[in-house]
């Protein structure tokens, strides 16, 4: 293990969530102005 990225465990974590936010954030992007 690695000191250089402490928070790699975090950064696992919350990628999916940051995911799923802009996945949302996209769908109701799409809803208000569909192209």
């Amino acid at each position: 293990m690695t000191a250089e990225r402490p928070h790699t465990a975090a950064d696992r974590a919350l990628t999916p969530v940051d995911r799923a936010l802009t996945a949302v954030e996209r769908a109701l992007t799409a809803d208000q102005a569909p192209l």
